[in-house]
């Protein structure tokens, strides 16, 4: 009985639409959604500039681990100069890895930081653009502050 009035329900549902089905639609209700060009522009720029902290945060992270890195491997490296010729050897093979990530650390926290700089420099020009577009004047222009 359930199956019954449910099957029901659907084919009601689905012939009650079949009149404003019939009935086309009508050009002059669509309505053409074009996005402002200046608009569009400063939100990129805005959207570049939150991507360029970001990786900017990404960097100083990496920077953070890059110098805590090389401070176990500075600590190591006192402690193998105290210890007997047995374990100083595997101190000192151990401060090397740890002076190695801390200088791939380095290298990603500059990559980050080249990312960051090319994302902010996308940014300005996108602005400088909508500010072309919007007619030197016509519209308040938008300068991004200094990060």
């Amino acid at each position: 009985m359930r199956t019954f009035a449910v099957i029901a329900l659907v084919l009601a549902g689905s012939l009650a639409s079949l009149p404003a089905l019939a009935c086309g639609v009508d050009s002059d209700f669509r309505q053409e959604v074009r996005a402002d060009p200046v608009s569009s522009l400063f939100q990129e720029a805005s959207r570049l500039d939150v991507q360029a902290a970001s990786q900017e945060s990404i960097a100083a992270s990496l920077e953070r681990n890059a110098e805590e890195l090389a401070a176990r491997a500075r600590l190591l490296r006192a402690q193998a100069n105290a210890r007997v010729e047995i374990n100083r050897a595997a101190l000192l093979a151990r401060a090397e890895e740890l002076s190695a990530q801390g200088a791939v650390a380095r290298a990603q926290a500059a990559e980050r930081r080249v990312q960051s700089s090319h994302l902010r420099a996308e940014a300005r020009r996108l602005r400088d653009e909508a500010n072309r577009l919007a007619g030197n004047g016509r519209r308040r222009t938008w300068h991004s502050a200094s990060l």
